[in-house]
C-alpha cells in the first residue's frame, strides 16, 4: 500500500513537471510534445490492451566504451544488425548482410547463439555464471494508467533543429532522468541524446553516455507491428547443428558483452 502510494506521488510530480515546464513556452510545449510522439509507440508495447506488441529495428552500433577503456574491437560494431522485440519475453539480435552470420536469441527461459564458436567467446567474456535466476520479462514500472506519463521521466535540457544521416529535417534533443524521480541531488546517472527525424518522429540516431560508459547508435528504420513470426525465435535447420544454449544466468551480462566481443579468428 505504502509502495503504491510512493507511485502514485512520484507520477503526480512528474506530471506537475511536465505541465509547468509545457506551460512556460510554445518552444517548450513543442519539444515534450515531440518527445510523447517519439515514445508514444514503445510505451504501447507495454500497455496491456495495446495490439502493437512486436517491433524490428535495423541499426548500427557506431561505439561502445567504458571506463576499462574502448571497446570498438568487438565483431558487431559498424556492421548492420537486426534487433527484434516481441512482448513480454523474446528478443533475437541478428547479423544482415555480408560477413558471418551471428544470432543471439531468447525464447522465454530459453537463450541461445549461433554459431558456437561465436558462443564460446560470448560465454568466456561473461564470465561464470551467477545463481539460477529466471530472467524477468520486458516491463516497465508502470501501471497501464501511467504510460501515459513516460514523457515526464525526462528532462530535455536541449531541442534544436537538425538534420539526419539522410540530410533530412531533424530534431536534435538533449534528455535525462527527471530529477525529481530520481530523488538525487548528485548529477543524473545518464544522458542521452536522441535525433528524431520530423517528418515522422522515427529515431535516427541515439548517444547515451555514464560516468561508466558511452555508445553510439545510427537507427536505420524501425517498424512497429502485433505479431513476429514464430520460427524467428528457434535456429533454422541450417542454424541447428552449431547453435549453443548457454544458462539463463548469463542472459543479461553475455547481452552486455555481445558487441564487445571479436569473433574473428
Amino acid at each position: 500500500m505504502i509502495e503504491n502510494r510512493r507511485m502514485a506521488w512520484r507520477c503526480l510530480l512528474a506530471l506537475i513537471g511536465l505541465l509547468g515546464v509545457m506551460g512556460q513556452s510554445a518552444r517548450a510545449q513543442n519539444k515534450y510534445d515531440v518527445l510523447a510522439r517519439v515514445l508514444q509507440p514503445y510505451g504501447a508495447l507495454f500497455y496491456s490492451k495495446s495490439s502493437i506488441k512486436a517491433m524490428q529495428a535495423d541499426v548500427v552500433v557506431q561505439e561502445a566504451a567504458g571506463t576499462s577503456g574502448s571497446l570498438g574491437a568487438g565483431s558487431l560494431l559498424h556492421r548492420t544488425l537486426r534487433v527484434s522485440l516481441q512482448m513480454p519475453d523474446r528478443l533475437r539480435i541478428e547479423t544482415v548482410g555480408p560477413g558471418n552470420h551471428v544470432v543471439f536469441c531468447r525464447q522465454g527461459q530459453q537463450v541461445w547463439i549461433y554459431p558456437r564458436a561465436v558462443a564460446d567467446r560470448v560465454i568466456a567474456a561473461a564470465g561464470p555464471p551467477g545463481p539460477a535466476t529466471a530472467i524477468p520479462n520486458f516491463h516497465l514500472p508502470l501501471r497501464d494508467n501511467q504510460i501515459v506519463l513516460l514523457p515526464a521521466l525526462f528532462q530535455i535540457s536541449s531541442f534544436q533543429p537538425a538534420k539526419d544521416a539522410e540530410n533530412q529535417p531533424a530534431w536534435s534533443i538533449d534528455l535525462h532522468p527527471a530529477t525529481e524521480l530520481i530523488q538525487s541531488r548528485q548529477p543524473p546517472p545518464w544522458g542521452a541524446t536522441v535525433v528524431v527525424r520530423q517528418k515522422d518522429y522515427q529515431v535516427r540516431h541515439l548517444t547515451v553516455g555514464s560516468p561508466e560508459w558511452t555508445g553510439k547508435l545510427q537507427v536505420l528504420s524501425t517498424r512497429f507491428m502485433h505479431t513476429l513470426p514464430p520460427e524467428l525465435w528457434s535456429p533454422s535447420a541450417a542454424e541447428a547443428a552449431s547453435t549453443e544454449q548457454i544458462p539463463p544466468a548469463l542472459y543479461s551480462t553475455a547481452l552486455a558483452r555481445l558487441s564487445t566481443v571479436n569473433f574473428e579468428p
